[in-house]
């Protein structure tokens, strides 16, 4: 079903990937769900769909997250970025919010905090199911 509102997700690890492709889609499926693996296959899925929400990695092949996330807001500056990081957030976090991310989210806290700050980012009735949440048999994505 496609919906009012595209979350991309912008991971260059394929496994990762895939579980946050499966559980956006199940927590926000009024939501059309597509994903990258590269910034400029980012970049270029965003000139296509125009993505109301993206959850970008910072470390990707060749260009990394924040010069992906200057492209996303220079071709769709309504779209807004969560950057999903591994890394202390003093190494990245003010380069991220400078190139026009609105959130950034360590990966060890995205069980956590990652629906709420989609939610927060979508247009109102697209925000989930409510009481709807998926649960992993291995725990959170890491």
């Amino acid at each position: 079903m496609t919906g009012n509102a595209t979350i991309l997700i912008v991971e260059d690890n394929d496994d990762l990937r895939g579980v946050l492709e499966t559980w956006i889609g199940g927590n926000f499926p009024l939501c059309t769900v597509v994903s990258a693996r590269t910034g400029e296959e980012a970049c270029a899925r965003a000139r296509a769909v125009r993505p109301t929400v993206v959850l970008m990695d910072i470390r990707l092949p060749r260009e990394n997250g924040i010069e992906t996330t200057r492209c996303i807001k220079a071709c769709v500056p309504d779209a807004r970025i969560i950057i999903l990081t591994m890394y202390e957030p003093s190494l990245y976090r003010d380069q991220a919010f400078d190139a026009g991310a609105s959130m950034y989210i360590m990966k060890d806290r995205i069980y956590n905090e990652l629906p709420k700050a989609v939610a927060r980012c979508l247009p109102p009735g697209l925000e989930g199911g409510g009481s709807r949440r998926m649960y992993f048999q291995d725990g959170p994505p890491r």
